[in-house]
């Protein structure tokens, strides 16, 4: 049987004869930002960043969640005077300060993705030993899914939480937001990254952090290592606990790659830096499924479509059902920062 000729449900044949084990499903494509196609469809990603982030499962004693937002201070808390200016004051005694602080929610409604697969009885062999079509399938979509969840996380901007999109990262960027910055080519990535470090700093435990990733793209990490080497320093690589690999650290924080658009000469890309731990730390909530497999769940049904006179089953489909509810929780604007407008050079 010659490669080209190969068929679906031709390849549980290949297996005694040429065929090796597994089927791999491809490098992953780069992510297009705002763009019709990708700006480099040659460069493929390395997503380390969907691994980072946390999966939280919220559904309750079996009940799906419609959403999940998170209780936080309406402003700044007001601080309580004890220090002196001009020389103090004189002391009284019984004296206090009255305080209370307003409250608001931020969040988003889970949103559902989903996809069904199917094949015809004849497609799902009895290999047994390996996998047959239906499971290869079910496989890939479920990679698919991850694939397109990532870039939703990092991309997805809909007007507003009514519709069906997933609100991403940019969605809890307010217009004008001190935490959305653009890049300034003469200063250089060293500078961008510096900035957005400083500007990523929520509150944490009540005396702030920092940021503990930075997400951009292959070729930006390069530049920005280039730009380090140029200064006459040398770059910082340690083992990351996250990643479990040596990653480029920069002000001792890992540059991880994600999806986020390649820059060519006439485009431009971005860069993040976030807060992933501690409760002020972004996070993926999911309704079912198990956090480790991203939340999606996975049902199998068969769909009789045709019956004879006795009421035998003539034809039937053998399909998974696969899908996600997903809301991403950013607890505060100060947990996430961007620098935006990046050229390739």
């Amino acid at each position: 049987m010659p490669f080209n000729s190969i068929k679906r449900d031709s390849l549980e044949f290949l297996y005694p004869s040429f065929r090796a084990p597994l089927v791999v499903p491809g490098a992953v494509p780069p992510a297009r930002g705002d763009a019709a196609t990708p700006q480099n469809p040659a460069i493929k990603v390395n997503d380390q960043f969907i691994d980072i982030i946390p999966f939280i499962n919220v559904e309750f004693d079996g009940h799906p969640s419609p959403g999940h937002v998170q209780v936080m201070s309406a402003t700044d808390l007001p601080e309580i005077p004890i220090d002196a200016h001009g020389g103090g004051t004189k002391l009284t005694p019984g004296a206090t300060t009255s305080f209370g602080q307003g409250l608001s929610i931020v969040g988003t409604k889970m949103k559902k993705l989903e996809a069904v697969v199917h094949v015809d009885e004849s497609m799902v062999g009895s290999l047994g030993v390996m996998e047959d079509m239906l499971s290869i399938q079910a496989d890939f979509c479920k990679i698919a899914m991850v694939r397109s969840l990532s870039k939703a996380l990092l991309h997805s901007l809909p007007s507003n939480d009514d519709k069906a999109e997933l609100a991403g990262l940019p969605y809890y960027l307010k217009a004008n937001s001190p935490q959305d910055i653009l890049y300034d080519p003469a200063k250089g990535l060293i500078d961008a990254f510096s900035q957005i470090e400083i500007l990523c700093c929520p509150s944490d435990n009540g005396i702030g952090s920092r940021p503990d990733i930075f997400v951009t793209s292959s070729r930006v990490r390069q530049l920005l290592i280039r730009e380090v080497e140029n200064k006459g320093l040398t770059p910082q690589f340690m083992y990351c606990e996250m990643t479990g690999a040596v990653e480029y650290y920069f002000h001792g924080i890992p540059v991880v790659t994600g999806p986020v658009p390649e820059p060519s000469s006439a485009t431009t890309t971005e860069a993040w830096a976030l807060k992933t731990t501690g409760p002020t730390g972004i996070r993926v909530y999911h309704s079912g499924g198990l956090s480790e497999e991203y939340g999606i769940v996975t049902e199998t049904y068969s769909n009789i479509t045709g019956l004879n006179a006795a009421g035998e089953a003539q034809k039937a489909t053998r399909g998974v059902h696969l899908y996600g509810l997903y809301a991403l929780g950013v607890p505060e604007e100060q947990s996430i920062a961007r620098v935006r407008g990046i050229t390739y050079v």
